[in-house]
């Protein structure tokens, strides 16, 4: 078990900072953030039923969803068209129907002064301050009269209004209980099982069949009406052409069903930190939004429960924080991707680096005849280190001795044996309410799978990485891409596959040759080198480079699976590590010119299996809602003098029509429609009508190979 002490004080400001920021979240109370008396009043007193809506204020409502897309100046052309029919028809302005849906609701932003340089926000331990340390920029526009105007701020949606709306209607409590359902069913198998895991979890569908919240279940930790809750957040540009950095932040809300859990109308926002600059300090600008949920763990959130028509205390249970590779050492103070012991999982892989280089890399592997220190301890056991998962107790401990610096020198020392850089800003949520630091931080699929492995090992075949090396007359037989005309022919050879996938893919891959350094999406990669991949590389790959991918590809076609065995996730785990073992020995050969090419994103590999036994499937924890609502969100901004602001109020929108929608569905209009000549099979299935009246065969590969000689060729 972790110390139940607290945490030393700090000497250093690099940590005596961070460490007033999980204070402030500890401590935290609603009213600390929220100074609006009606939304406090609706958090801690809600009522139970909203007030019937007249048929003006619903026709306005309707009419302003169905241009939610649009401008203003649309909805008051429709206004005003209406109004001069006879007789007038008469809706509510804009602002007007605004102001109802955020009263309706009770979901507002809270604004909060930050830097214009985007180095800090004004929270915290930086509360008080009237100017940026940073850059010494003043905080206020002008102070006249006592009124001070701050010069920028940004926008914290509150989760717990969100959720208020999700509980309140007999089918919203019906879709939240999901959790309890799943549960129910798991422990009646775990009772009835004899300790037999076999019976009681025979597959991996839900986050609810990982052995972190079956372990909080079974030690009373998360209780029957516990509202889990996932944090995901990113950073992204607005504009291709400018800097135009801002980060978004949202909740996903676990209970649901996987079902429902991704749509857009259930992911609920949780903030929005403008550009055009990078956050310096982005922990301070998360500060408002964890204070309140450190707040509502703390009391509870009362919400009425629509199916069973009463009040009940619900806590939000923070189960996990995900992020890409590059933020997320902003939320576990870890030291990041490039460090000495930089896994994300802080399994304890000691990183290696050539000399007189800074970045370290994860090679199980010593090279030969290498000293540098820090960095010549011997092989490491892959299969023994594959079994690590988040060490709580290990953490724990080191932080405190990291907490003890009491010099710089002394801190670099101890953060490059510990690779901790500082106190996580998720320290600061409610102990019973949370899973462990850093057990709540997994792999993110989505950015591993679909992006960083693919274009490693492809930069690997093309000889394009960060580091290239010449190799004279012995070329390298895994340099099969290098050449431009084998790049060419492949990538029309990527291009020709189109016509052969199925419409549902909505982004078939384009010609890498031509795409891939101007944004090639994460479905392309995924679609290219993951299904594409096994007949396109065999064209190019030797035999037992080859074999060799295509183990890779069947352990992450595994893991993939919106359903996995125990007989399947054991198959994939015994296989990737035996692929990451034989990717150093077949790329990197100990040579230590070589060392770039073992990438952190090789390593994470061994430690899918047991995430996987640890979390539930992976790809429910995947950032893909997030980057879904990034795109679609800033498709919505369209006042590009302003674009910051424009984005921040269209995801206050998004919030408040989400939760109308849960709160009276006769506002959500969307419904499933299926193609004319459809037929209901029944059990979820339905049979379409054929379009396509006569089979189709094309060459593809300049002529090469017909796509049927491919297969046939890989089944055989």
């Amino acid at each position: 078990m972790p110390s139940q002490e607290p945490l030393p004080e700090p000497s250093l400001d690099k940590l005596a900072i961070p460490m007033a920021m999980v204070q402030a979240i500890k401590d935290a109370e609603l009213e600390d953030d929220i100074k609006d008396a009606e939304m406090l009043k609706n958090l801690r007193d809600p009522t139970p039923q909203s007030d019937p809506i007249d048929d003006t204020t619903e026709f306005s409502i309707d009419m302003f969803m169905s241009m939610i897309g649009g401008s203003q100046r649309m909805y008051d052309e429709a206004r005003n068209a209406l109004s001069r029919r006879k007789p007038p028809v008469q809706i509510h302005s804009y602002h007007t129907v605004q102001k109802i849906i955020e009263k309706i609701t009770g979901v507002t932003q809270i604004r909060t002064d930050m830097c214009p340089n985007s180095c800090l926000a004004y929270t915290g331990p930086f509360s008080h301050l009237t100017e940026c340390p940073t850059c010494q920029t003043p905080r206020y526009e002008r102070v006249k009269n006592n009124e001070k105007k701050p010069l920028k701020q940004f926008y914290t949606i509150p989760l717990g209004s969100q959720l208020q709306a999700l509980w309140r209607t007999p089918e919203g409590a019906d879709r939240m209980r999901y959790k309890s359902r799943i549960t129910a069913e798991f422990l009646r198998l775990y009772n009835a099982s004899d300790g037999d895991s076999s019976s009681y979890m025979p597959k991996f569908e839900d986050i609810f069949h990982g052995s972190e919240y079956i372990t909080a279940v079974l030690n009373d930790k998360i209780k029957d009406d516990d509202t889990l809750v996932m944090f995901s957040w990113d950073g992204a540009q607005l504009y291709r052409d400018k800097q135009s950095d801002c980060f978004f932040a949202i909740w996903v809300v676990l209970n649901l069903s996987p079902d429902i859990r991704y749509k857009k109308k259930y992911i609920l926002p949780a903030c929005f930190i403008p550009g055009p600059k990078k956050p310096d300090n982005p922990e301070s600008f998360l500060l408002p939004g964890f204070r309140h949920l450190s707040a509502l763990q703390k009391h509870g959130l009362r919400v009425w429960e629509g199916r069973q028509h009463r009040f009940m205390i619900t806590r939000p249970f923070f189960a996990f924080g995900t992020a890409d590779t590059v933020a997320l050492p902003m939320l576990s103070g870890l030291v990041g991707h490039k460090g000495g012991l930089g896994c994300r999982i802080y399994c304890g892989m000691p990183g290696r680096h050539r000399p007189r280089q800074p970045t370290y890399y994860p090679a199980a592997l010593k090279p030969f005849d290498f000293a540098v220190v820090g960095s010549d301890h011997g092989d490491v056991d892959l299969i023994t280190l594959a079994l690590n998962g988040p060490d709580q107790i290990k953490y724990d401990r080191n932080l405190r001795i990291l907490m003890q610096s009491r010099s710089n020198a002394r801190y670099n020392e101890i953060r490059l044996a510990t690779g901790i850089v500082r106190p996580s800003i998720c320290l600061g949520f409610q102990k019973n309410v949370m899973f462990a630091v850093p057990k709540c931080f997994p792999i993110d699929l989505m950015h591993l799978i679909s992006l960083n492995v693919p274009q490693h090992i492809l930069s690997i075949w093309r000889n394009t990485t960060e580091v290239t090396f010449p190799y004279g007359n012995q070329k390298p037989d895994f340099f099969v891409l290098d050449d431009d005309i084998v790049w060419q022919t492949h990538g029309e050879q990527v291009a020709a596959m189109r016509c052969y996938l199925p419409t549902s893919i909505d982004r078939p891959p384009r010609n890498p040759a031509k795409k891939i350094n101007s944004g090639y999406k994460a479905s392309e990669y995924l679609m290219y080198f993951w299904s594409l991949g096994p007949a396109l590389f065999r064209l190019v790959l030797p035999e037992h480079l080859w074999t060799h991918y295509c183990k890779l590809v069947s352990a992450i076609r595994l893991i993939h699976q919106r359903r996995i065995t125990l007989q399947q996730l054991a198959t994939a785990h015994k296989m990737l590590i035996q692929w990451v073992i034989e990717f150093e020995q077949k790329y990197y050969g100990r040579h230590v010119d070589r060392l770039h090419l073992v990438r952190p994103c090789i390593h994470m590999l061994i430690h899918l299996g047991q995430e996987t036994v640890r979390c539930g499937p992976l790809n429910l924890l995947a950032q893909w809602s997030l980057e879904t609502t990034i795109g679609n969100l800033g498709q919505e901004v369209h006042q590009h003098s302003n674009p910051f602001s424009n984005l921040a109020e269209r995801g206050l929108l998004r919030g408040q029509i989400n939760a109308l929608k849960a709160i009276f569905p006769q506002f959500d209009h969307h419904k499933t429609t299926l193609p004319r000549g459809s037929l209901n099979l029944k059990d979820g299935y339905w049979l379409l009508r054929a379009s396509v009246r006569h089979a189709v065969l094309k060459s593809i590969i300049g002529g090469m190979y017909p796509l049927l000689d491919i297969c046939a060729f890989l089944l055989n």
